[in-house]
C-alpha cells in the first residue's frame, strides 16, 4: 500500500491557503546543481517547487516535511538563502501571460478575479480587441486583486 522511501528520498507536503495540498518528493542524489555551494540541495528544490506554485497563483501557508516515525515538523523557508537562490532561477525563467496565469489558477483564486471584475468594470477592458491585448499583457503585481 505505501512505498517505503530510499535513504536519500524526502517527502514534504505543501499547504495552500485554499486547504489542498500538494506532496513533494526530493531524492537528494538527483538535485539540481545549487548557485551557491552552502546552499542546501534539498532545501533549494523544496524552495524552486513552492516557487512554482506561488507563480501559478498558489498562496502557500505553511509546508511540512513527513518523516517516517509519522511526525510532521514545519520546514521554515522563507528567509533561508536557498529560498533566495530559487525566486532568482525562476525570476530569470520568464514571465507567464495573463491569460497563462488565469489558466492556473483554482476556483478559489478565480472567482476573487471575477468578482473584482463585476465589481469595478472600469479598471478591466472594455471591448474584445482590448481585452486580447488585456490578456497577452504582463502583470504587473499579485494575481488577483487590484494589482492584476
Amino acid at each position: 500500500m505505501y512505498k517505503v522511501l530510499n535513504n536519500n528520498e524526502r517527502l514534504f507536503q505543501i499547504k495552500f491557503l485554499t486547504g489542498t495540498r500538494k506532496t513533494v518528493l526530493i531524492n537528494e542524489k538527483s538535485c539540481r546543481e545549487v548557485p551557491d555551494k552552502e546552499c542546501d540541495g534539498v532545501l533549494f528544490e523544496l524552495c524552486c517547487a513552492v516557487n512554482a506554485a506561488e507563480a501559478k497563483g498558489h498562496v502557500i501557508t505553511s509546508v511540512v516535511e513527513l518523516c517516517d516515525d509519522g511526525s510532521t515538523p514545519r520546514v521554515a523557508f522563507r528567509n533561508t538563502k536557498e529560498y533566495r537562490a530559487a525566486k532568482q532561477a525562476q525570476d530569470s525563467v520568464s514571465t507567464p501571460t495573463r491569460i497563462e496565469r488565469i489558466r492556473a489558477m483554482d476556483k478559489f483564486h478565480l472567482g476573487v478575479l471575477l468578482n473584482d471584475i463585476r465589481h469595478e468594470p472600469q479598471k478591466y477592458p472594455e471591448c474584445h480587441m482590448a481585452w486580447i491585448d488585456w490578456l497577452n499583457g504582463q502583470p504587473k503585481g499579485t494575481i488577483i486583486g487590484k494589482n492584476f
